[in-house]
């Protein structure tokens, strides 16, 4: 987002991940010969083709203490993805170094001047708060010599002050994962193609159109990330920031780390976020399978003038009473103007709403199971979420 000191400049929050493709650890190949016998993938049938492809990134070197260069270019001029250095902004972004996983974050403070042009205009261009996408094209230099080790590219989205921030969780959210059933996870997660979610494309692409930024926050491992965005591209999920959780699969934790979602990191995550953006209205996305009812009531209390409601996705068998939901948030927030009750199935179409709907109304909380059948009318706009406005 821009600078408030200085509105001719840019603070750029950037993220990425080093690693030598040909250059792979012995211990994680034991690891996965480890976890192919456990699971009893057969060699060249599907599932194993599939596992290979979603393992690989977990047994190549990370680059620990590389050096990276960075340069914005103009989304518009690539085309097939593949940018000139005559396209790419000279000056130089920045110079990270990566940590012992790999990954290097900074934000940065960067004068438009070395953006492409149509950053400049951004507010102008986009009235509504759309995020514009910029492509990074970024080097490693070899060590001990100026030459380039490697060269690839990534994405930042610059994001107006004000507008629509939409923060999803991954899993059983977007993409099917059952992470209530260990087999089932384990399956999903490295052994078949990964399935959208029915309805929530259609859901995101709505409120993509009103001009959201997206940002996913998930326990899933960085490792996971590139296979994750190209299932959201083919799928045609909204693109947008990642924040997942960085992992080893040397680790002897492994079953532990897959099985046990973070209750620390998602909310740390958001935070950031909220306080990066303190002029934009948030809406969270989540399910009701583990831990999101609770981190999304506990960040509403704590920030009740920037999010403005919270979707979740009710999942079977998650042993919940409903009604837990509600008094999750039964409390008093500046998107409902009486908050003596909150009854967040009165809104739903279908059977869900018929079953759950009662007499009260939550301008915070919504639960769904289908977002095609329960989420209808107004109550799939983000326009009927603002503080005075309830949808009818």
């Amino acid at each position: 987002m821009r600078d408030t000191e200085n509105p001719r400049k840019w603070r750029v929050r950037i993220h990425g991940w080093i690693f030598r493709p040909r250059d792979i650890e012995l211990e994680s190949v034991v690891a996965v010969a480890g976890l192919m016998r456990f699971y009893k993938i057969i060699p060249r049938s599907t599932e194993h083709a599939v596992f290979l492809r979603r393992i690989q990134n977990f047994v190549f070197k990370n680059r620990k203490g590389a050096s990276v260069m960075l340069r914005c270019c103009d989304l518009q001029n690539i085309g097939d993805g593949a940018a000139s250095k005559s396209e790419c902004g000279v000056a130089l972004l920045s110079s990270l170094t990566s940590d012992k996983f790999g990954h290097f974050e900074r934000e940065e403070l960067v004068h438009e001047c070395e953006l492409p042009p149509t950053v400049a205009t951004i507010h102008e261009s986009r009235p509504t708060g759309a995020p514009l996408a910029v492509s990074v094209r970024t080097a490693v230099p070899r060590e001990g010599s100026g030459v380039k080790e490697g060269e690839s590219s990534g994405t930042i989205f610059f994001i107006p002050a004000t507008g629509w921030s939409v923060v999803s969780d991954i899993d059983d959210t977007v993409k099917v994962t059952q992470v209530l059933e260990r087999e089932e996870l384990i399956q999903n997660t490295f052994m078949r193609e990964f399935t959208a979610v029915p309805g929530m494309q259609r859901l995101f692409q709505g409120w993509a159109s009103e001009g959201a930024a997206f940002h996913y926050v998930s326990s899933s491992p960085w490792q996971l990330q590139p296979e994750i965005a190209e299932f959201f591209a083919r799928c045609g999920l909204p693109g947008g920031s990642f924040h997942l959780r960085d992992f080893d699969i040397r680790n002897r934790n492994f079953f532990k780390y897959m099985f046990t979602k973070s209750t620390k990191s998602k909310p740390r995550a958001i935070e950031s976020l909220l306080e990066s953006f303190p002029g934009r209205s948030f809406v969270l996305v989540g399910d009701s399978g583990e831990k999101d009812p609770e981190i999304y009531a506990e960040l509403a209390r704590k920030h009740p003038d920037q999010i403005k409601h919270v979707f979740l996705r009710r999942l079977p068998g998650d042993g919940r009473d409903p009604r837990d939901l509600e008094q999750l948030f039964n409390f008093k927030h500046a998107a409902r103007d009486q908050a003596d009750r909150c009854d967040p199935w009165s809104e739903l179409g279908g059977e869900l709403g018929g079953e759950l709907g009662g007499d009260g109304g939550c301008r915070l909380l919504t639960v769904f199971e289908d977002p095609d059948r329960d989420l209808v009318g107004p109550s799939r706009k983000l326009s009927t979420l603002s503080n005075n406005q309830q949808p009818p």
